[in-house]
This record gives C-alpha cells, structure tokens and sequence, in this order.
C-alpha cells in the first residue's frame, strides 16, 4: 500500500484541461486579433464586450491555477535536479511557458479594465511586448495541443505537423497585422 497522498485530480485531468482552456483563449485571442483589425466597422455592445471579457478571466483563471499545480506537481517529481531539455526553440519556449503566461496575464488584466492607452508611447510598447509573448506562448501551446489531438504513428506525427503549421501560420499573420498600431505609435506616424 503507498503512503503517498491520493491528489485531488491526476495529472492526465489537469492537462486535458489546460489544453481546453488554452486552446479556448486562443480561439478568443483570433477572435479578438480579427475584430482588433477591423475594430472601425465593428461595434459591440457592452453586454457581449463584457460577456467576452468575463470568459477571458475565466477560462485565464482555471489555465493559471492548473499551470501552477502542473508546475509544483513536476517540480516535486522531478526532486533537486533540473529537467534537462534537448535544447532549440522548443526547448527555449518550453523554459519560456511560465514568464511569457504571466505577462499575458498582466496584460490581458490591464485591457480587461482599458488601463492601456495604446495612443501612447509606453502603452504601445506594453502591447508590442504583449503580442510577442502571446506569439510565443501559443506557439508552444499549438504544439502540445496538436501532440495531444494527433495521437502517435506516423500519421499523427504529420497532423501535428500540419496543426502547428498551419495555426502558427494564422496566429503569427495576425499578430503581426495588429501590430502596425502600436509601431505606428512608437514610430510616430499615428497620434
């Protein structure tokens, strides 16, 4: 019989529901990288602005506490040494996960409450740096959502492929179309 303390929920739960609630805000952050480009002809209602911003916190609240809990459950696991990654960008972006998640916390936090003056200097850069960790951090989400949706064998190892291809590609063209507002900002051709 083990003498380990039984957990609340297992790890395999807890990662199902960081990928639904990962890939639920990432579908939110197209969404809202889409209406951000056509924000002039676009007009919500505050009921579905605040309906959609409610969502965010919640589903970033439930991804939060389960990251945390992964992040204390592996580190316990692991003891005193240090995972060792293979090194290249997956490596780095894998060390990257937590830094990159807080700083979209902060931000999605600051938009939630309009606290980020894009029109101005520092409000633009706060959302060019914004924009760069969300790359980053869905980026590696992608990558473990589509290793969880393929499956193994060679035909999973090709739709993992095609999946990060394929929304990297759509998640990094809309990045880079929203920042032309905050560059344009930083490089004084929008007032």
């Amino acid at each position: 019989m083990s003498s380990a303390k039984a957990r609340v929920a297992p790890n395999w739960v807890l990662k199902t529901a960081m990928a639904m609630t990962g890939s639920t805000l990432a579908i939110m952050l197209v969404i809202w990288l889409v209406i951000n480009l056509w924000v002039v002809t676009i007009t919500f209602t505050d009921i579905w602005l605040w309906a959609f911003r409610g969502l965010v916190l919640a589903c970033g609240a439930v991804h939060v506490g389960v990251g945390v809990v992964l992040m204390v459950r592996s580190k316990v696991g692991r003891g005193a040494s240090r995972a060792k990654l293979h090194g290249g960008w997956h490596a780095w972006l894998t060390r990257l996960m937590p830094y990159t998640g807080m700083v979209i916390l902060l931000l999605t936090v600051l938009y939630v409450l309009d606290q980020v003056p894009l029109m101005k200097p520092w409000g633009a850069a706060v959302t060019i740096f914004g924009l760069v960790a969300i790359a980053a951090h869905v980026l590696h989400g992608l990558g473990t959502v589509a290793t969880i949706a393929a499956g193994g064998g060679q035909l999973g190892a090709r739709l993992k492929r095609v999946l990060v291809i394929g929304g990297g590609a759509v998640i990094g063209v809309l990045l880079l179309a929203n920042l032309w507002v905050p560059v344009g900002v930083l490089g004084g051709w929008w007032r």
